[in-house]
């Protein structure tokens, strides 16, 4: 059971309820709860969503787990080669249909794929 955070989850339900695409940044100390809070969010949405733990590994590992994450959520059994080829699938199905995607843990992806932040 989650209980509190409601400030915080509120916040969350109208960002979720906002048009368009969107990016939200959730940062703090870490162990205060930031993945359970957005993992709540998310399951009270009602959209379609990805919550990815991104690994301390390299990025052919990384695009593997998270195709393998895409195909069983959005019933899309296509394996992509690489992260930017995930995201830009993702961003072209948002286009017809709300998605939400969760990249918990993103300094560990970002260190192992040059210019992430600019993809």
């Amino acid at each position: 059971m989650f209980v509190g955070r409601e400030t915080e989850l509120k916040r969350f339900r109208k960002f979720f309820e906002g048009r368009g695409a969107s990016l939200a940044l959730v940062y703090g100390r870490r162990r205060v709860g930031k993945s359970a809070l957005i993992k709540q969010a998310v399951k009270d949405a009602n959209i379609p969503s990805i919550v990815y733990e991104c690994k301390q590994t390299t990025e052919a590992n990384n695009a593997n787990s998270l195709s393998n994450l895409v195909a069983e959520t959005l019933d899309s059994p296509v394996a992509f080669p690489s992260f930017e080829e995930i995201l830009l699938s993702l961003f072209q199905r948002a286009e017809k249909q709300p998605i939400i995607l969760v990249l918990d843990e993103y300094p560990y992806l970002r260190r192992v794929i040059p210019g992430l932040d600019s993809i």
